[in-house]
């Protein structure tokens, strides 16, 4: 029986030695595959492969030639009257007031488009078009405005 009971035990050292080597080796790899992550990420034109943080952050993409992209999109009131209380703000600066019921902007840089009402009367705005190299996303088309409201996020199309 003793013989039997040291073959067990035996048996569980092994199993105990196996694990924790397994888990070193795991360990080890888990390690080395974030390093060459973060690594990758550093370096231009393997971060345009892994990810599309710089096309959704406006950065020039490795190999571009530095030109700076052009597109306009019109906005239109839908509802309510335009005033000089009525704001266009692109990515949170003031680009202009909406005085008449259709206003157009240039965009240069990928933008997030938000309106700011000052006035108490309610107000209606909708993004009427795009350029074709602009892409809307996150688009509201047609937004009730009272205080300030995102209407869309511009991507340039790749």
């Amino acid at each position: 029986m003793k013989k039997y009971f040291m073959r067990f035990l035996n048996f569980k050292e092994n199993l105990y030695d196996s694990f924790m080597t397994f888990f070193g080796v795991f360990c080890i790899c888990l390690v080395c595959c974030i390093a060459c992550a973060q690594i990758l990420l550093k370096i231009d034109s393997s971060r345009n492969m892994i990810t599309s943080a710089d096309i959704l952050d406006g950065a020039l993409l490795a190999g571009s030639d530095g030109l700076v992209d052009k597109g306009s999109i019109t906005l239109s009131v839908v509802e309510g009257e335009p005033s000089d209380e009525l704001l266009v703000l692109i990515n949170g600066e003031e680009y202009g007031k909406i005085l008449s019921e259709h206003m157009d902007i240039d965009i240069t840089s990928q933008a997030v488009v938000e309106i700011r009402n000052m006035s108490k009367k309610a107000v209606t705005v909708e993004l009427t078009s795009v350029s074709d190299n602009l892409e809307a996303v996150l688009n509201n088309e047609r937004i009730e405005v009272d205080g300030i409201e995102v209407l869309c996020r511009v991507i340039f199309k790749n």
